[in-house]
């Protein structure tokens, strides 16, 4: 008969693992929302520009900075979450 494992993590490892994942969630689904809400209001704004319509470039340029700022936090959820891994 084999003893049976018991392993015990380290209560500081489980709740930094807990805020990495949690950090990962709320990144990618402010990610997410900013690419999904701006890309629609960029697109129709552009379209309405080519034919003429100037009132709408306020809300094209309210787009591209969340646009842009998507775009900034898709890359900081990147490398805060990825990082090096160093043995």
């Amino acid at each position: 008969m084999q003893p049976a494992l018991s392993t015990r993590f380290s209560d500081a490892g489980a709740i930094w693992l807990k805020l990495a994942v949690l950090y990962l969630i709320i990144g990618v689904a402010i990610h997410f929302w900013l690419a999904n809400i701006s890309l629609p209001v960029m697109g129709v704004s552009l379209s309405l520009i080519l034919f003429g319509h100037t009132f709408v470039v306020p809300a094209l340029i309210v787009s591209e900075v969340l646009a842009a700022a998507g775009v900034l936090v898709f890359a900081a959820n990147l490398f805060l979450n990825l990082g090096s891994r160093r043995r």
